[in-house]
């Protein structure tokens, strides 16, 4: 589709390895940050919402962020919880939506929720990294 496109007799760049670490790098620095995508965004509101299965069942995390902080949060689904999750809820509320904050969180909590690690939750509330 790219040679259709291109007039003929024009060069095509690969990039190299260096140029993909390079590009990566940048990226990582900038546009994956929280204050690229969240701080510096005035009166941003969006619902991110992730459901996975998991051996202790099934968890859907939902959660309301204003301005790339953690506005609400509801944590549902067919697990048995062994601590109230209130408390939990309660204390993201204000947070950066950051898995560095969650994760924090998360240290020390292996009986959260039965037969689901703090690794499973967290892997919840963002995308992947399970």
């Amino acid at each position: 589709m790219l040679a259709e496109l291109l007039k003929p007799g024009t060069r095509v760049y690969e990039l190299t390895d260096a140029d993909r670490r390079s590009i990566d790098e940048l990226a990582q620095k900038k546009w994956r940050s929280w204050d690229w995508n969240f701080g510096k965004n005035p009166d941003v509101e969006m619902t991110i919402k992730r459901v996975q299965q998991f051996e202790g069942g099934q968890l859907e995390v939902q959660l309301s962020l204003v301005n790339g902080r953690i506005h609400a949060c509801e944590l549902t689904g067919d697990f048995f919880a062994l601590e109230d999750l209130e408390d939990f809820k309660a204390i993201l509320i204000g947070l950066p939506y950051e898995r560095a904050e969650i994760a924090r969180l998360l240290e020390g909590r292996d009986g959260m929720i039965y037969r689901m690690s703090p690794a499973e939750i967290l892997a919840c509330f963002f995308k992947s990294e399970r």
